[in-house]
């Protein structure tokens, strides 16, 4: 386990609300016609930025999801932490 999970395996409450915040902030742009191709190119390189800086802390679950950019899986990690994932 990444030494920064406590021991019941979930994030801590701050690397969990950066990283629901900054999923959150991407599936909004993408889901908005009107912010086009720039603003998801940055929603993108953000994510990617905060994901690089704290790899070694994440579970093995929301990392796969992220480096496969399935960030609606991502999303509902971060939610239900309890809730068995498959990737």
């Amino acid at each position: 386990m990444p030494a920064c999970l406590p021991d019941d395996g979930r994030l801590y409450p701050v690397m969990n609300d950066s990283l629901r915040s900054e999923i959150s902030a991407l599936l909004a742009v993408a889901e908005s016609a009107s912010a086009g191709g720039a603003g998801l190119l940055a929603a993108l390189r953000s994510l990617d930025a905060l994901v690089a800086r704290r790899r070694s802390e994440l579970p093995a679950d929301l990392t796969h999801y992220l480096e496969r950019r399935s960030y609606a899986k991502a999303r509902a990690a971060l939610d239900n932490p309890d809730m068995p994932h498959r990737p």
